[in-house]
């Protein structure tokens, strides 16, 4: 997931925050504010808390590929100008997602922020009203007029200046010697040399912050590979250390694919919605997320995960790379017992599967002819086509 930050110009402390790489719909989805410093990191209704807050946004706009949350000065006044992590989270399926963005310094509207001063105040006071919309803030600017001060309290544009001494001749004796002169200028010359090496130091320090909070590539996540041939009862290992860390120290922001699937699990989906759960996660590049999903399903005795979970060991068929070792044997046991339930496009894989062998199955041209005729009575015409190459 990718995110983009566009400030509304027209109307201060409001922005739009878009959020590419999902596929969600926009009914009910909620955000989560994090920052780096301080015990303090989670933005609630409040403002900062330590423990995390999910917040509503003003409105949600979905399109292919994203969504765009419109958010106000809850949000915008508190994190203007820094770097958050920011989550969203579907009422039906869980956490969806999490980045990292870099929010753009932007007009607030001052209703969150109340220490923020006007830029356009030479008096340097705070005014509310003049950055809250709303019936409220005319009736706060009608006071702030009435409460000016008068032109005669104003103190005045240019201090008073003490008049010019007079000058007076220096008699010959006053006059310093050449080589006091001398060693005067020479002891400023300590003094300059810190001054350069100190703006050395600071140009080098704020080139250095600028390229790791903003430049530096970010290492993806390590995903660990699952040995197909334990016991399909026990969990594969998936990594779930943090890849890269911050100036702090503290773990970036890598969301394991366990606690993923776990906040899924733990909304209690249908067996459909964990299956194309399952396609997302493998689509996104994460079929440990995919094997966990299938496998909950297939055990409860859900045929289509079965179909699905047999892809990720088919020898004949496998999916694009699939951290689990090709096992032909394991492939045709889930793919029959989708067959069995009249899944055409598993009677046409098991079909294709005898007819090849691999990966610790013989092949079976008779098994093959069987399955491939059972699939194409069932209207699939790929089958037709696998059917008059065995022959």
């Amino acid at each position: 997931m990718r995110a983009e930050v566009y400030p509304k110009p027209d109307l201060p402390g409001h922005a739009v925050l878009r959020l590419l790489g999902l596929d969600a719909a926009a009914d009910g989805v909620t955000l989560l504010v994090e920052r780096r410093q301080g015990p303090e990191r989670f933005l609630s209704e409040t403002g900062w808390q330590r423990t995390e807050a999910w917040l509503s946004p003003e409105m949600v706009d979905a399109f292919d590929g994203g969504l765009d949350l419109h958010v106000g000065p809850r949000v915008c006044d508190m994190v203007a100008g820094t770097t958050v992590r920011v989550a969203l989270r579907e009422p039906a399926i869980g956490n969806l997602g999490t980045t990292v963005v870099p929010w753009p310094a932007m007009q607030t509207s001052g209703a969150h922020d109340p220490d923020r001063r006007l830029e356009d105040d030479p008096t340097g006071r705070t005014d509310k009203a003049l950055r809250a919309p709303g019936p409220r803030a005319n009736a706060d600017i009608a006071t702030r007029v009435e409460m000016a001060p008068r032109p005669e309290e104003l103190p005045p544009a240019f201090p008073a200046v003490d008049p010019l001494p007079e000058f007076r001749p220096v008699e010959p004796m006053d006059r310093p010697s050449v080589l006091s002169q001398s060693r005067k200028s020479r002891s400023n010359v300590p003094v300059v040399l810190g001054l350069l090496f100190l703006a050395f130091v600071v140009a080098i320090g704020g080139a250095g912050a600028y390229w790791w909070f903003y430049l530096r590539p970010q290492t993806p996540p390590i995903i660990a590979k699952v040995d197909p041939k334990v016991d399909p009862k026990v969990d594969p290992k998936v990594d779930t250390k943090p890849t890269t860390t911050d100036t702090a120290g503290k773990p970036d922001y890598v969301t394991p694919v366990r606690k993923q699937v776990d906040d899924i699990l733990a909304t209690k989906p249908t067996p459909d919605q964990m299956v194309e759960r399952g396609r997302q996660f493998l689509k996104a590049g994460q079929p440990e997320g995919a094997f966990l999903l299938w496998r909950q399903a297939a055990d409860g005795g859900f045929p289509p995960a079965a179909f699905e979970l047999a892809g990720l060991y088919d020898p004949v068929n496998p999916v694009p790379n699939s951290p689990f070792k090709l096992n032909g044997e394991r492939a045709a046991g889930l793919y029959e017992t989708a067959a069995k339930a009249g899944i055409a496009p598993a009677m046409r894989r098991l079909g294709q599967l005898y007819a090849k062998g691999g990966e610790g199955l013989p092949a079976d041209k008779a098994k093959a002819r069987d399955w491939l005729s059972k699939a194409v009575e069932k209207g699939d015409a790929e089958a037709r086509q696998a059917l008059a190459d065995l022959k």
